[in-house]
């Protein structure tokens, strides 16, 4: 086993997802840097580059998970649920 990329993110790192688009390609590592910067971030899962860097979300908290459901990405914070769709 050897390290395949590293990225570095403000904030804590708590709870990766990994999206793919039929289940094999493309995957995207999807994590909130909360406490920090606050933003979902989206990583390559080959090359560890950042295809994603979403706006400040108010109120989230150190064990913050990204949920996937329904082609969305869905973030607690405090009283709030962000969700996160593909743009068109």
């Amino acid at each position: 086993m050897h390290t395949a990329w590293c990225a570095k993110l403000r904030g804590y790192a708590e709870g990766a997802i990994v999206t793919t688009s039929d289940e094999t390609a493309d995957p995207i590592v999807w994590i909130v840097g909360a406490e920090r910067d606050e933003k979902l971030h989206g990583f390559r899962g080959d090359t560890g580059q950042e295809v994603f860097t979403g706006d400040p979300l108010s109120g989230l908290r150190h064990f913050v998970t990204v949920l996937a459901a329904a082609g969305r990405l869905y973030v607690a914070g405090d009283g709030r649920i962000f969700a996160f769709g593909l743009g068109r």
